[in-house]
């Protein structure tokens, strides 16, 4: 449904006179006011091969904390290769993780 928008302001110094009977699609509001949605791909090969080098260099607690970095500021994360984090210590930490991520309102996509 396409809305009607009629406006009829005067022009003051300062101000730009809006254009007259200006169409807006309803949905087209919605959308826009929604903003950008932010999707994180994740390699989870990478992922496992950089958590089994950050366990061998003492560095696996930072290495999870940016990626509960990465997930603050994403609504929607694509895991690639899922299979790969099957790693038991790995899984524990990336399942608690995603729950958090999907309490928030993210969405998480398997492929």
């Amino acid at each position: 449904m396409t809305t009607k928008l009629e406006v009829s302001l005067t022009a003051r110094k300062g101000f730009h006179q809006p254009r007259e009977n200006a169409f807006m699609n309803r949905r087209d509001f919605f959308r826009v006011s929604l903003g950008q949605k932010h999707v994180l791909d994740v390699d989870c090969q990478r992922l496992y091969m950089r958590y089994v080098d950050s366990r061998a260099e003492g560095t696996a607690e930072e290495l999870l904390a940016r990626f509960s970095e990465e997930l603050l500021r994403a609504s929607e994360v694509r895991l690639h290769q899922h299979a790969w984090v099957a790693y038991s210590e790995l899984q524990g930490a990336v399942s608690s993780l995603l729950e958090r991520f999907r309490s928030r309102g993210g969405v998480v996509e398997y492929r």
